[in-house]
């Protein structure tokens, strides 16, 4: 009804007024931004339609939809024809390729915004042209932008999915609103000042001035294109980018795994082979020797297959420890019991290599942490430390606190560590010894990472020792201050 209406307005006079814009809309037309998929902005076309209708009035709404649905169609069919040959064609954008219904919606929904401006700008200019009018053409086009806003967000435009809009609301959020952001930019803060430059072009040069206003608009189409286009490669190197980091954290998972096997592997059937050897001498003893020493034989071989045993079991406690949820749960402990703890659990590998275990005793007091964790925790390091160092050594265990930081420490008499080499032995797997998985110290570290600190290496304080000190640190822990200058040896293996 508002196309028909406009159509009264039609005056012989102004015939090159819209001849002049006729071409200029389907000169204009493949000049066409994708801002999002399968809709896009023809800033050129739209420019023309807006500053054209200031000047030829309602009229040129009427000549916009009856060149949509006479002339653009065969236009477009030509050029998609030629796009396979015709280089420049090839980048003619194909959001307007729809059914002829869905293209009828979207031209009228426009058309009917052109009719809203220019009664708008006609109230507002009375008898003047509202070309005349600067505050005429502000309040014309916020009240087109304003119908075309609420006109594309209403259900019934076909074949456009659930939503039946004439944005895809499908799309991602963050996605759509940045579109958003976009078309309102290079519409609102664009075709707005081209607007005036056609109107001022006009009054100023005629029909010629508002031809050359409107070809301006190719300027702000070309800029926008190529940040577009800017836009969507670096999207496109973030996916691929993306795509590769999630191809090598694969690897490295299937790399862990081979290696993980490897290692388990090896350590499993070297203490098969050791619990295999003993079982079968256990087999074929002698009973016709005497039999305190068939006793005494059977005896040393069953102990022998219980550490055996007693290694596998540690092996696969390692590898359990390392894939298990590191969650902790944090109560007070007191800190001398619990050291006293590690040190038991560690006599029997300190008394078969006849390595003294000191504690000396320098914070008594209660910190908050996951008990399980830390001990075992300390108990990797005291391990590690006796392994390393020579017989008849020591490895002294000290607690202290710094501020609020529990800090335990674990000193060894070995042959030291090299700078370089101190961040590497922390790696999973990453071991200069024949027996174990090499999961020891990194399972000290990722328990104090979970607690918030961490494990560091470094060189023995005077009187220590000459080897290495690992430090244990838990930030926050310590819940007093009460140091003690006591020196104890708790244990020491007879």
């Amino acid at each position: 009804m508002l196309l028909v209406a406009a159509s009264s307005d039609f005056r012989t006079v102004d015939w090159p007024i819209y001849v002049v814009f006729l071409l200029l809309i389907n000169g204009t037309m493949p000049f066409v931004v994708e801002v999002l998929p399968h809709f896009g902005l023809c800033l050129p076309e739209l420019a023309a339609t807006l500053g054209f209708l200031y000047i030829g009035g309602p009229p040129i709404a009427v000549i916009f939809f009856l060149n949509g649905m006479v002339i653009t169609p065969p236009l477009k069919r030509r050029i998609h024809a030629e796009e396979e040959t015709a280089g420049p064609m090839s980048r003619f954008a194909d959001w307007r390729n729809r059914a002829t219904l869905d293209y009828i919606t979207e031209s009228s929904t426009f058309a009917i915004g052109l009719v809203v401006r220019w009664f708008v700008a006609s109230s507002i200019a009375g008898t003047d042209l509202p070309i005349t009018n600067a505050w005429a053409i502000l309040a014309a086009e916020a009240s087109g932008y304003l119908t075309w806003a609420l006109l594309s967000v209403l259900p019934f435009y076909p074949s456009r999915g659930q939503s039946r809009t004439l944005l895809p609301l499908s799309i991602p959020r963050e996605v759509f609103r940045t579109a958003l952001v976009d078309m309102a930019l290079l519409t609102a803060c664009t075709l707005t000042p081209f607007v005036f430059l056609i109107s001022y072009g006009f009054q100023s040069a005629g029909l010629l001035g508002a031809a050359l206003g409107t070809l301006a608009a190719l300027a702000p189409h070309f800029i926008s294109k190529r940040l577009i286009h800017r836009r969507r490669v670096v999207e496109e190197q973030n996916d691929t980018l993306e795509a590769l980091n999630r191809e090598l954290q694969q690897r490295e998972r299937l790399s862990a795994i081979g290696k993980t096997s490897t290692i388990i592997s090896h350590q499993i059937l070297q203490h098969l082979g050791v619990i295999g050897l003993h079982a079968d001498l256990i087999h074929h003893a002698n009973d016709e020797n005497d039999i305190a020493a068939l006793r005494k034989g059977v005896r040393q071989n069953a102990s022998a297959i219980e550490q055996s045993l007693e290694d596998v079991n540690r092996v696969l406690q390692d590898l359990l420890i390392f894939s298990r949820d590191q969650r902790v749960n944090l109560y007070e402990h007191p800190i001398v019991p619990v050291l006293e703890e590690c040190i038991v659990e560690c006599e029997n590998e300190a008394t078969s290599k006849e390595v003294f275990v000191e504690h000396r005793v320098r914070y008594d007091g209660a910190a908050n942490f996951d008990k399980l964790k830390i001990r075992q925790a300390t108990v990797n390091l005291l391990r590690n430390a006796i392994q390393v160092s020579p017989r008849r050594s020591r490895v002294i265990l000290t607690a202290h606190v710094e501020g609020k930081e529990l800090r335990i420490s674990v000193t060894d008499q070995g042959p030291g560590i090299l700078a370089s080499e101190r961040e590497k032995i922390f790696a999973p797997f990453h071991t200069t010894k024949q027996e174990g998985t090499g999961l020891g110290l990194t399972i000290s570290r990722i328990f104090a990472e979970a607690h918030g600190g961490t494990v560091v290496i470094r060189d023995p304080l005077p009187g220590e020792g000459t080897g290495a000190t690992f430090e244990l640190r838990l930030p926050g822990a310590a819940l007093s201050t009460t140091d003690t200058q006591a020196v104890a040896a708790l244990r020491r293996p007879e």
